[in-house]
């Protein structure tokens, strides 16, 4: 896509404010503190907060060299440019960044000017709090509350009314803005941002030991109690304010400054900004070594040495975490200032985190902006093989980018960690990704969890592979996609309640947040008993609000519920036997049996083996997946059957939409078209067993839906079910080549009719086993159609399967083409012969390759096939199929399996069917084709026998062609007025063979907006009421016809699905006869076609599956509008009442046509509209009794 793209420029735009802006007046300037030593102190007092600028000077002194551009300067911009477009993926691509950056960068100069004034203001209202003298908990409690009316966010254990330490407030001794508003990070979010102000709690409020047992933390907690009162207690500055959990750290609040929006001086609403003050200390506070990660800070009472106690790494993190701020924004920002394109690149992984719901929250992986930035600066030195480092200065953003994702992705921190100047106290502990910063003995990556790492780095590689991809380009994909919505991640969700049962569990003196307490047990459980099921399991936190500074808040231990995703492994997912350790491990066997309690069995295998197992086979509910089911039993083997009763699943609800024979598994597809396979292999067994052919049969390929897994009821319950299939699967057949075949198109159709129906009694006579009826059908019998394939066969088992076949005769093509080129026929007779030679190429060449395209794909993806089944569904129910062909719509599928990015390969319905219509409801068909490989990547070509082409992947080469055959339909066609949708493949570069005759821009528009409102309701309504999406709405219409379903497939005139048993055996044959003349009947597609025929154009219909009983019908713009007279106009028409009539001489109306001369002398014969009554009235004649009703809306 060109970067130029307005639609492009549409979703990359994220309303924003921030920026920043100089104090006019030449006030207290926000600047970095570049030279500062780590503790942040200053000589003077007064704040030194900064919007970003740190080497001001330096920025200067670029300005001015850029004003005297020279020759070699000139010549040096030109070969970097050149060296940045090598060190892209593709020139487009580094175009299409750079677009993004521009966009997302934030204006500081002249966004950020009233945030400017309030952080100026609130560090001066700081400066006025008065100290407070060190009092006791229950003196220092009891004046904040009655005299301030502010509750202490302490966090818990909170401080017991008896501690002899005390608590003051004195000024702080240094305030500074971090994070990215400092280092010029910020990127623009419709949510708005925060800005961090830091400031340093002198250290002369703490003790020695104040870094046990949460003394430290609670004496953090009242200072910013008292930070809080001083601003809530000034006159001169209105905002409201809340405490707030630092990054989900429940030992670390947070005070939050929100605009109060009266447009006041120090209003900063415009800003679109929060301001959240925390609380840091210098390094030297404590020692560092105390807080390593092996070291134990919460003891006991009794307790005073930490030898015997297991270690605290998690709480001793969140302390360092406090003494970092200023020496990591130092290190960040001499990056910055080192390598150019380092801002750059954190704004794209700011980016590329936020869309997959990456943040700096414990909720939300504990790995946001900072992390990412940190990381990469560290990168500059360390990180590679042999102690070399990563990155470097001289990288590109996208080099940077692309390095940063690739280190992630293949370097496991937790089995071997990132230690930076590492230390004797450094050592690690607990599974958890090390990023370990020496000097300070913190680890950076304290905050993530074993399931947030893990999909974070199964994020990384799934990006550096599309980012590696030299077909099709993935920036969409990774920096404009929202990857974070459930429903489209992943494939089963589980909502598990926690009970007070749940949560008994050995207690940990370093368990500070029981979300995470919780979580890691469930998860260790669930990656314990799923195994292999899942590919990846992730944990969603609930997050706490924020609170008001006279409320108390911040406990997590009133818990609801917690959110458990799982991507499947589509093939093991619904595995009903797990196999355990042999017998003979005594130890393992043991355990085995701990784990599964009384579903644990001995049990002997074919093969001899004696294994503990696990079978889930005898559920008591069949339909309930296997998945589901262990899950169940897990939690309640190791939480409370409570628990396990009040679970509720989403995921599965979206394959009982399908059929009451769905089967869950990947084995489902086989199953339900086992059926209609075996009779497809009895079929081409006996036509090649005939021998009394006059050529040999060469190739036999099937070109239905029903032989591709396709259909969306399965075609046959099963055989001898006496149900006759309808309708019948397509085949097409070719013969060997032979010089005896007529060079006559028309006598080629009547010697393909002499074959059938030779076949067709071969067939009957040879038929031993069961039953065959055949008979030859013709089609295309108009005059004018005669070179049109014009017979088929129809082969009916009585044990259910049938099949409609057609010759496949190879020198059609080349007589058709020469005759569309033959300047001696008329232009109709050429264009007769283009058609003909189009469907001929559909039919015969392009339906068997994708046939065993989508079968193959379907065997490779076990929800392939169950997607591309409710999806039509969806068109189906939403009378769209009429429009779409069934190879358009698989098309639609497949493009999600084979191209999933950003996700993974759908394991389930739910994500597959969602996915679909997300990509529908924001394809932009406008300017982008459908591009879609379905040789998935394999290698080599494959040859077709019967279509005599050779099938390989698309090369870039490929792609290039696509476009450009693209760019000059939409030239020559700007108004999309002939062809609409382009879906090309790897056997169909051209992009027409299933849309050149349809849909319409209309319909194309129609499918794009009920897909789009299809995922809103999916996302808002979290998968319930799931029938919903289902449901259409006639009301759309200007009118509805109404079928008697009785004439439909399956009605009672129709015939049933199930057999119809007579008591007498003539009656019995009678009425198997009928069955048989019936197959392959569809009346509503009959009268469609002829519908369309007659009004194509005045009206608009809209129909299902042939046995939907509704047709939408719209009318035609044009026909509302009055019209002139003229002949041979192709509606029923009225005149309209809009012209007076015109009087004769004698002052009498004659009853001549009327004829009004306007102003220019011309003459006005009147002017007609559509008379829809009567058109109505045809309708409803020409369908006779298949036509039950007609319902007009409008």
């Amino acid at each position: 896509m060109a970067p130029g793209n307005p639609a492009k420029k549409r979703r990359t735009q994220s309303p924003g404010a921030e920026g920043q802006e100089e104090n006019e007046k030449g006030g207290v300037r926000l600047d970095v503190p570049g030279a500062r030593d780590d503790s942040g102190s200053s000589a003077d007092e007064h704040m030194d907060i900064d919007a970003g600028n740190g080497a001001q000077s330096g920025s200067n002194a670029h300005r001015k060299d850029r004003k005297r551009p020279n020759g070699a300067a000139s010549a040096a911009g030109e070969l970097t440019q050149l060296t940045q477009m090598s060190e892209y993926k593709s020139n487009v691509f580094r175009m299409e960044t750079e677009e993004l950056l521009a966009q997302l960068k934030v204006d500081y100069e002249r966004r950020m000017g009233p945030l400017q004034k309030a952080l100026h203001k609130l560090k001066a209202i700081v400066d006025s709090i008065p100290a407070k003298e060190p009092a006791l908990i229950v003196d220092a409690e009891k004046e904040m509350a009655k005299k301030h009316k502010i509750m202490i966010p302490f966090p818990n254990p909170r401080p017991a009314k008896d501690v002899k330490y005390k608590f003051g407030y004195q000024k702080p001794s240094y305030v500074n803005v971090v994070g990215s508003l400092a280092l010029k990070t910020m990127v623009k979010e419709s949510a708005g941002s925060s800005v961090d102000l830091a400031l340093q709690v002198p250290s002369s409020l703490f003790q020695e030991k104040d870094y046990l047992n949460h003394r430290y933390f609670h004496k953090r907690a009242y200072y910013l109690a008292c930070i809080a009162s001083g601003i809530n207690d000034a006159q001169d500055f209105k905002c409201n304010l809340a405490f707030g959990l630092f990054n989900g750290d429940p030992l670390r609040p947070v005070l939050i400054v929100s605009p109060s929006g009266d447009g006041s001086e120090y209003d900063f609403t415009k800003s679109k900004s929060t301001i959240r003050i925390t609380l840091c200390i210098a390094p030297d506070v404590f020692p560092a070594r105390k807080l390593g990660p092996s070291k134990n800070c919460v003891r006991p009472a009794n307790q005073t040495e930490s030898a015997q106690l297991p270690p605290t790494p998690s709480y001793n993190a969140s302390l360092l975490s406090d003494t970092t701020y200023f020496a990591h924004l130092k290190r960040l920002h001499l990056i910055a200032t080192q390598c150019a394109a380092f801002r750059d690149a954190c704004m794209l992984g700011r980016v590329w985190l936020r869309q997959r719901g990456f943040s700096s929250d414990v909720a939300l992986g504990g790995f946001g902006s900072f992390e990412w930035a940190i990381l990469m600066a560290y990168l500059m030195n360390v990180g590679g093989n042999m102690g070399g480092h990563v990155l470097a200065p001289g990288y590109s953003n996208y080099q940077l980018f692309k390095a940063t994702l690739q280190f992630l992705s293949t370097r496991d921190l937790i089995k071997e960690p990132l230690m930076v100047n590492p230390s004797k106290e450094c050592a690690t502990v607990g599974e958890m990704p090390v990023l370990m910063d020496g000097e300070h003995g913190y680890n950076l990556f304290f905050k993530m969890k074993p399931w947030s790492y893990k999909m974070l780095r199964r994020e990384a590689a799934l990006t550096i592979k599309a980012l590696n991809s030299s077909t099709i380009d993935q920036f969409d994909a990774v920096f404009l996609s929202r990857v974070e919505e459930p429903y489209l991640r992943y494939d089963l969700i589980a909502t598990i309640p926690i009970t007070p049962i749940t949560t008994t569990a050995e207690p940990s003196p370093d368990d500070t947040d029981p979300r995470v307490t919780y979580a890691r047990r469930l998860y260790k459980f669930l990656a314990h008993g799923l195994t292999d099921r899942v590919v990846n399991i992730t944990l969603k936190l609930p997050i706490p609000a924020p609170w008001g500074i006279k409320k108390c808040g911040g406990d997590l231990s009133e818990l609801k519920a917690i959110t458990v995703c799982f991507l499947l492994n589509g093939e093991k997912c619904h595995r009903v036997m797990d196999h355990g350790p042999s017998a003979e491990n005594k130890k393992e066997t043991a355990a085995f049996r701990k784990f599964w309690g009384e579903k644990a069995e001995l049990r002997r295998f074919k093969d001899g083996s004696i294994l503990e197992s696990v079978y889930w086979g005898d559920s008591k509910d069949a339909k309930t997946p296997v998945i589901q089911q262990v899950i169940n039993y897990i939690i309640k083997q190791h939480f409370s059957p409570e628990a396990a009763q009040g679970i509720t699943f989403v995921g599965d609800e979206y394959t009982q939409l399908l059929s009451k024979h769905q089967i869950p598994g990947a084995s489902a597809t086989t199953k339900l078209f086992q059926s209609i396979m075996t009779g497809y292999e009895t079929l081409v067994r006996d036509l090649r067993s005939i021998e009394d052919l006059p050529l040999i049969i060469r190739h036999i390929a099937p070109v239905s839906p029903a032989l591709r897994y396709a259909t969306i009821q399965a075609p046959l319950p099963g055989l001898d079910s006496a149900v006759l299939m309808d309708p019948p699967a397509d085949v097409v057949l070719q013969f060997e080549s032979s010089g005896r075949w007529p060079d006559d198109l028309v006598a080629i159709q009547r010697t393909k009719i002499a074959f059938l129906l030779r076949i067709g009694q071969l067939l009957e006579e040879s038929a031993t086993h069961e039953p065959i009826t055949t008979r030859v059908g013709l089609e295309n019998q108009e005059p004018s159609f005669e070179i049109f394939n014009s017979s088929f066969l129809d082969v009916i088992y009585h044990s259910g399967p049938s099949f409609r076949i057609r010759i496949h005769h190879e020198r059609e093509p080349y007589l058709l083409e020469r005759r569309s080129k033959d300047k001696t026929l008329s232009p109709y007779t050429r264009e007769l012969a283009s058609q003909a030679l189009s469907i001929y190429n559909r039919t015969f060449i392009k339906l068997p390759l994708h046939t065993t395209a989508i079968a193959k794909l379907c065997h490779r993806y076990a929800f392939l096939s169950p997607t591309i089944r409710l999806v039509k569904k969806w068109f189906a129910q939403h009378l769209l199929s009429s429009h779409f062909p069934d190879e358009l719509i698989e098309l639609f599928v497949v493009r999600t399996f084979v191209s999933p990015f950003p996700w993974s390969v759908p394991s389930s319905v739910m994500t597959g069917f969602l996915r679909t219509l997300e990509f529908l409801a924001t394809w932009d068909w406008r300017v982008d084709p459908l591009i879609v490989d379905t040789s998935d990547g394999d290698a080599g070509g494959r040859e077709d026998v019967a279509a005599g082409v050779v099938v390989t992947t698309l090369k870039p080469a490929d792609i290039e062609s696509i476009m450009s055959k693209f760019e000059a339909i939409r030239k020559s066609d700007p108004g999309f007025n002939r062809i609409v949708l382009i879906a090309a493949t790897n056997y169909d570069t051209d992009g027409l063979t299933w849309t050149e005759n349809g849909p319409s821009r209309v319909v194309a528009v129609r499918m794009t907006a009920l897909a789009s409102a299809a995922v809103e309701f999916a996302k808002v309504n979290e998968s319930k009421d799931m029938m919903t999406l289902f449901t259409h709405s006639l009301k759309d219409y200007d009118f509805v016809i109404h079928l008697d379903r009785g004439f439909l497939p399956g009605g009672k005139k129709g015939g049933k699905k199930g057999g119809e048993e007579r008591e007498f055996k003539n009656l019995q044959l009678q009425v198997h006869g009928e069955k048989v003349m019936r197959v392959g009947f569809d009346p509503a597609g009959l009268f469609l076609r002829e519908l369309a025929k007659i009004y194509s154009t005045s009206l608009v219909f809209f129909h299902g599956t042939p046995s939907s009983p509704t047709i939408g019908c719209l009318w035609a713009p044009h026909t509302s509008t009055p019209r002139p007279w003229k002949v041979n106009i192709a509606y029923s028409t009225i005149p309209t009442a809009a012209t007076e009539p015109s009087s004769s001489k004698d002052g009498e109306n004659d009853h001549q046509e009327e004829q009004v001369e306007d102003g220019d002398g011309e003459t006005d014969r009147g002017t007609l509209t559509a008379n829809r009554a009567a058109i109505i009235n045809e309708i409803a004649r020409l369908g006779g009794e298949l036509v039950e009703r007609i319902e007009v809306n409008r």
